[in-house]
């Protein structure tokens, strides 16, 4: 069939009309074939290039590389029955013919690799249209379905002086940060994003919709706990809510002169016993157009200004700019958010290591270098972004039933994340493998000192890189034993090919 712009948005309605008088078309046939049939069953809901749906959904997504990609059609669900059918037709024709109808899962669309959320040539459920913000009676636990994103959340939850433990970033979706693990400001009171989640609602392989949670199918709700997409849809997911007013937080920008006292301060607050469990701390190195910076990000959540636990950051001058302030959580996450490049071409890529202090320099030194051999890629940015998981925090999986990341509980990880944005997608494979390159020398000179951490963060990997592997072996099993439990048919491990998967 013609795939010529336009095309789709004339033969639709006729299409539709004439579905309605024949059976439903078998799957296996081809992305084309089943994109015919989604229509036929999930009438207003199924969109074609030519259609305003279809433009909006590609022209949403965080970086260019995913907006770059055309699927056959676009599935825009707006309810848990809907994704349970475009989940059957889509298995059925993968079970048909491996392959013949590959689909990609989109929440809030913010991982920026190709394919991470969209697919060529295939069938993208975009589930941006189910943004549903439930508060039980008691104020304890909210529901959220899968299309939010948490400056959405936030923005319910702050008038009622409740929160939950969400994203940074008021421009990231609620399911990849969830389902992927997710560092919250609220992570040293309560642990990890995906520690709070107390049921999930998940649409299977085969349509089923099951809940998992501390009662049922608790290894699917373990599994999910850091597993992403490996298992099925989550079209609902349940979390713990608490009371919360203002917090105090913002951006602190240095000279990069000050890298001395940065990082010894960097160490310290990871390293001190006595870590305040209301702070939430993360430091950047970056450059643009030759110019070298270094901003704090401390965030504490009372609305206690400058607290001591980060007056070691505080105290370095000269400070070239300081927006920290009392505020409400979506305030402070629209900060953090508003550094994002919508639309352009966007990386992340990640390792982990030990809070090492002269690692620390080393990385920031050979960084520095790295950042000099791109310095002619036009409008490029480039950050390095460290942060710190401590045991006080890791600690609370275990009350919480635990999760699946295979993280050491005694352990303090230093999470170190590089992201570029730059402008020409001519760039995109010069700047990647430079990206890779760098994260790859870290990794060596790491395992060389004896500071290296395995661990690889779901929400900030790239892709190829073995971030289940990261997990380590005994949760690896775990996680593709549950995956042949609820998808003996491999459903969201082949026909879904974007994310990591459990299997080569």
């Amino acid at each position: 069939m013609p795939r010529n712009r336009g095309y789709f948005h004339v033969m639709v309605p006729l299409v539709a009309f004439f579905l309605s008088y024949v059976p439903v078309i078998q799957a296996g046939y081809g992305a084309q074939s089943c994109c015919l049939t989604l229509a036929q069953n999930l009438v207003g809901s199924v969109f074609f290039e030519g259609q305003k749906q279809y433009a909006d959904s590609l022209g949403s997504y965080y970086s260019g590389q995913e907006s770059d990609l055309s699927p056959s059609c676009i599935v825009r669900p707006i309810n848990a029955a809907q994704v349970s059918t475009a989940v059957k037709i889509l298995s059925t024709a993968h079970i048909a013919k491996p392959g013949s109808c590959n689909f990609a899962v989109r929440g809030g669309g913010h991982t920026p690799y190709a394919g991470s959320a969209n697919v060529e040539s295939g069938v993208t459920l975009d589930l941006g249209r189910m943004k549903s913000i439930k508060v039980n009676k008691s104020r304890g636990t909210v529901s959220l379905e899968p299309g939010l994103l948490w400056g959405e959340v936030y923005s319910k939850l702050d008038p009622m002086h409740i929160s939950v433990v969400g994203g940074r970033s008021n421009l990231v979706g609620v399911a990849g940060l969830a389902t992927g693990g997710g560092i919250s400001f609220f992570s040293g009171r309560y642990g990890l994003v995906c520690d709070n989640i107390l049921n999930y609602e998940v649409v299977l392989a085969d349509g089923r919709i099951i809940n998992a949670n501390e009662r049922e199918h608790v290894d699917l709700r373990n599994a999910l706990r850091g597993g992403s997409n490996n298992f099925g849809i989550v079209t609902k997911f349940e979390l713990s809510s608490f009371q919360q007013g203002n917090l105090w937080g913002g951006d602190i920008t240095h000279d990069f002169n000050t890298l001395p006292e940065q990082l010894q301060a960097f160490v310290d607050y990871g390293g001190n016993s006595d870590f305040d469990e209301y702070s939430a701390f993360f430091q950047v190195f970056g450059t643009v157009g030759g110019l070298y910076f270094i901003t704090n990000n401390p965030v504490y959540t009372k609305p206690t200004p400058y607290p001591p636990i980060f007056k070691k950051f505080y105290e370095i001058s000269p400070q070239l700019s300081n927006t920290a302030r009392i505020a409400p959580l979506h305030n402070l996450t629209t900060i953090t958010g508003s550094v994002a490049a919508m639309g352009l071409r966007n990386m992340f890529i990640t390792t982990s290591f030990d809070n090492d202090l002269p690692f620390l320099h080393w990385v920031v030194q050979t960084w520095k270098t790295f950042s000099a051999e791109l310095a002619m890629v036009p409008g490029l940015v480039n950050t390095i972004l460290n942060q710190h998981l401590v045991p006080k925090t890791l600690r609370k999986a275990e009350a919480r039933g635990g999760n699946s990341l295979g993280l050491d509980p005694n352990r303090v990880v230093v999470i170190a994340m590089l992201s570029l944005t730059w402008t020409e997608a001519a760039d995109d494979e010069k700047v990647r493998l430079a990206a890779i390159a760098f994260i790859k020398s870290v990794e060596a000179e790491a395992k060389k000192r004896r500071v290296y951490n395995r661990f690889i963060y779901l929400n900030y990997a790239d892709l190829g890189q073995e971030v289940i592997e990261g997990y380590g072996k005994s949760q690896k099993n775990r996680l593709r034993a549950v995956s042949k439990k609820y998808d003996p048919a491999g459903v969201f491990q082949v026909a879904v090919p974007g994310g990591f998967k459990l299997w080569p």
